[in-house]
């Protein structure tokens, strides 16, 4: 590792977020950082004393440079503190460029203005997106990541002017080459931006990209998949029992719009996030449904129409014992407004040994999502445990090892 470069970056990075490079600071603070939020283990016995070492070197030769100042420990060879002079910020700037390849504010501004002049009369919304990007930047300012601005931009620009009927991931193929990035790392801004222009704040149980309809883009729309004991009843008047198939039933996104009624033959509706977990899943007194994720519109449909039709069905959702699968599980209870219980997602299941070695380690994103959920009573103490001690787990083994047991009824359906 280059110190030198890790510090100083570290050091323009943070000059560039504060108020003072905007001109709006009331206190001209310090840009500082101690060593160790290069190497870890600066301050620690068991540092290694050659990476220790380098860190020093590194920070003494950026002080002979001009560009930071430093202070040491008393009585102590360790350094304390490292402080950008910010009378040097350009200098700095052009050291790393030259270096190491380090874009600038200078070539960040360069290339907003160049996205701006690309996009903006590419399309009303991108437009609107376009001017945001020049009142920050009359501030000095440049905001969130322009990568992300770019893709934004590019996604509007492409969708307003669709004529074509596409399903989401083609769209993304066309933007992208990648069919999952424009779902993972663009569609919550680019629905939201839709939403903002038509002022369409999301009904209670409307879905953000169902927004996206209007402009011929749908989300694919998978099969209808679940097995248990029911009486379907089309539109037509035939009938359809899934009695007996064991393997279940998977209806069309065109034929499950024909259902004019769901009579259930079992105690209680299980919903399940993975495939293979609802393969496995075998339960005579269950209906069982496959989500597959966050429910969609169909799902929610299909979901809501079985509540409707039946009573005193007890609900039932099992996922992933991580951030993912209880945000799913809210999804699920607000988009259908039924009170879906946890199955299998508590700390027991993290606590049982037989499933100690399948136990992952949260991320960074896992960590900052569930002390978002640490706040919501249903999830508060599993997700407390789980920031304690650092755990996550997979819903796949939870179904493998119960499946291969003969378990009671009353000892199934217990609340987490």
């Amino acid at each position: 590792m280059d110190y030198r470069e890790q510090i100083l970056k570290k050091l323009v990075e943070k000059y560039r977020k504060s108020k003072k490079d905007s001109g709006t600071n009331r206190i001209n603070r310090k840009t500082n950082m101690k060593p160790d939020s290069v190497y870890p283990q600066y301050y620690e016995n068991d540092g290694e004393i050659s990476s220790i070492t380098e860190v020093n070197e590194a920070v003494c030769e950026l002080h002979e440079a001009g560009f930071v100042n430093y202070t040491k420990e008393r009585f102590s060879h360790e350094i304390k503190e490292i402080i950008l002079r910010d009378e040097m910020i350009l200098d700095a700037e052009q050291y790393l460029r030259e270096r190491y390849g380090y874009q600038t504010k200078g070539d960040r501004i360069r290339y907003i203005e160049q996205l701006i002049a690309d996009y903006e009369q590419a399309s009303p919304v991108a437009e609107i997106c376009c001017q945001k990007l020049r009142e920050k930047l009359a501030q000095n300012k440049l905001g969130k990541d322009y990568s992300e601005e770019e893709d934004l931009l590019k996604t509007l620009a492409f969708v307003e002017n669709n004529h074509t009927p596409l399903f989401l991931r083609e769209v993304s193929m066309l933007l992208f080459g990648d069919s999952k990035y424009l779902e993972k790392h663009v569609l919550t801004g680019l629905c939201k931006a839709l939403r903002s222009y038509w002022k369409r704040p999301c009904g209670e149980h409307e879905l953000g990209d169902e927004i996206l309809e209007e402009y011929g883009i749908q989300r694919e729309t998978p099969k209808l998949c679940f097995k248990g004991a029911c009486l379907l009843t089309m539109a037509d008047g035939s009938t359809i029992s899934t009695d007996g198939l064991f393997d279940g039933i998977q209806i069309s996104s065109s034929d499950s719009e024909r259902i004019a009624g769901i009579s259930v033959h079992a105690k209680q509706v299980i919903t399940i996030e993975n495939k293979t977990a609802y393969e496995r899943f075998s339960d005579n007194s269950s209906l069982i449904v496959y989500l597959g994720g966050y429910v969609t519109r169909r799902q929610r449909d299909f979901l809501k129409k079985m509540n409707d039709d039946n009573e005193r069905l007890e609900w039932f959702h099992f996922g992933d014992i991580d951030a993912g699968g209880f945000y799913i599980h809210d999804h699920l209870c607000r988009m259908t407004g039924i009170p879906f219980k946890t199955l299998f997602m508590g700390i027991k299941e993290l606590q049982n040994p037989c499933w100690k070695a399948c136990l992952k380690p949260l991320s960074k994103e896992d960590n900052r999502r569930l002390k978002a959920l640490v706040k919501q009573p249903e999830y508060q103490k599993t997700a407390s445990y789980m920031l304690e001690h650092q755990v996550k787990l997979e819903q796949e083994i939870i179904c493998y090892d119960w499946m291969k047991r003969e378990w009671e009824n009353e000892n199934l359906y217990q609340q987490n």
